[in-house]
């Protein structure tokens, strides 16, 4: 794949789009695997990417399999908490057959009882203390009728996640006075993102910006 001839010493790796097809996937991985570099499938449903990157960056330290092919991800448990509850909140919480409301908000309790998170034996404890540490605030706590919930902030592609339950509007002179409001990105997509006429939602209900300027991984 000609995408593929981008990975150089300057760019450690590359996202391919959710929308490739089973043939492209495959032909990627088959590339992938004569080029001995390393990939990985992230996400679900709409929201699956392929990520291909060189073995030996900073990016591959992240995941453990060998030195190419595929591979699975090594990240700390409170990383490996995080991301599954983001997939589940934020994309699958539905076809799950989770009780959520239309601001998000899901029982804590039958979230910690399904399989990825009762085999780990993580509990209401742990994610408290997540959500409390989490800089770029993913997520959200709350208790009803003496039950806690949780919900993710932003990032949903679940349609029966409202925006007028889940969202605060905000007024001019509110918005007036925001100084700064970021979009964070890869600087390889900035070509692709200005030829395509924009930042789009792609299979997400929102793009989701910050008023944070930094340029570290906090955005």
């Amino acid at each position: 794949m000609p995408e593929l001839e981008k990975l150089t010493e300057s760019v450690d790796f590359l996202i391919f789009p959710a929308d490739l097809n089973a043939a492209e996937r495959k032909h990627a991985r088959e590339v992938v695997k004569a080029r001995k570099l390393m990939s990985v499938s992230t996400g679900s449903g709409e929201v699956r990417q392929l990520q291909v990157f060189r073995p030996g960056t900073k990016k591959a330290a992240k995941w453990k399999g060998g030195g190419s092919g595929r591979c699975a991800p090594a990240y700390p448990g409170e990383e490996q908490l995080s991301r599954k509850l983001s997939s589940l909140l934020r994309h699958s919480a539905e076809q799950r057959g989770i009780g959520m409301l239309q601001d998000g908000y899901a029982p804590l309790s039958t979230v910690l009882g399904l399989r990825e998170f009762s085999r780990f034996k993580h509990t209401a404890e742990e994610v408290e203390e997540l959500v409390e540490r989490d800089q770029k605030r993913r997520f959200e706590l709350t208790t009803r009728a003496g039950e806690m919930w949780i919900r993710a902030t932003q990032g949903h592609t679940m349609r029966s996640v409202k925006d007028d339950a889940l969202l605060q509007p905000m007024g001019l002179e509110e918005a007036q006075a925001v100084e700064s409001c970021v979009h964070g990105t890869y600087m390889m997509l900035w070509e692709e993102i200005l030829n395509s006429g924009g930042l789009c939602r792609m299979a997400r209900n929102h793009i989701h910006f910050t008023t944070c300027t930094s340029t570290n991984t906090v955005v």
